[in-house]
C-alpha cells in the first residue's frame, strides 16, 4: 500500500512538472524588432505606401513604435503575442491593427484596416 502511494505521489509530482514546463511562455527576442526601418507597403492607399517606423522597447513584453507617413507620426504601442507583437493605431480617423512577425529572423508585418489586409516590408536603415 506504501508502495502504490509513493508511486501515485511520484506520478502526479512528474504531471506537475511537466503541465509547468509546457505552461511557460514562448518570449519573443525584442532586439529583433527594436530599430529604425523603411517601410513600404504598396497595397496601401495613396499617400501611406512608404514611410519610416522606429521600434523600440518598451517594457516586458512590449514593443513602442512610431509610423512616420509624408512626415506625420503615428504612434502605436505592441504588445506579445504568440507568434510575435500585435498592436494598432488610428490613421486619419481609421483603426489599423498591425501584427508584426519574424521570417527568416527580420520583422515583418502586416496590416487590417477597414477590411482590407495590407503587406508592410520592412527593411532596415544602416
Amino acid at each position: 500500500m506504501v508502495k502504490n502511494m509513493l508511486k501515485m505521489v511520484g506520478a502526479l509530482m512528474c504531471l506537475m512538472i511537466c503541465l509547468s514546463v509546457s505552461a511557460q511562455e514562448k518570449k519573443q527576442d525584442v532586439t529583433k524588432y527594436a530599430g529604425s526601418w523603411t517601410f513600404s507597403a504598396p497595397e496601401a492607399p495613396y499617400g501611406y505606401q512608404d514611410g519610416t517606423v522606429v521600434l523600440e522597447a518598451a517594457g516586458e513584453g512590449k514593443l513602442a513604435g512610431i509610423f512616420i507617413v509624408d512626415n506625420y507620426a503615428y504612434k502605436a504601442e505592441f504588445k506579445e503575442t504568440e507568434n510575435g507583437f500585435a498592436g494598432s493605431l488610428d490613421v486619419d480617423g481609421y483603426p489599423t491593427d498591425i501584427v508584426l512577425t519574424l521570417k527568416d529572423g527580420k520583422p515583418e508585418a502586416v496590416a487590417y484596416a477597414g477590411g482590407i489586409t495590407i503587406n508592410i516590408l520592412l527593411t532596415a536603415n544602416d
